[in-house]
């Protein structure tokens, strides 16, 4: 998915498979250009916003990208 397509309406069509999916890619991104730029953010508040709303649990460590993880 196109980072500029994401908005709340679409991660909210999104399986549960490939919002995770989603999430651990803005997670690489972020660690990839070693720091959060504000749309990065934003698109995270997005898909942390709609994994809550599914009862997901959300844990991170945003210094190592690879390292989240997900409960339901």
């Amino acid at each position: 998915m196109q980072l500029s397509l994401i908005n709340n309406r679409s991660v909210r069509e999104l399986s549960n498979k490939e919002l995770i999916s989603l999430h651990r890619r803005i997670h690489q991104l972020m660690a990839l250009k070693n720091k959060q730029s504000n749309d990065l953010k934003k698109i995270h508040n997005i898909i942390v916003i709609e994994m809550k709303r599914r009862k997901f649990q959300h844990y991170s460590d945003l210094k190592h990208g690879d390292k989240t993880r997900w409960q339901t």
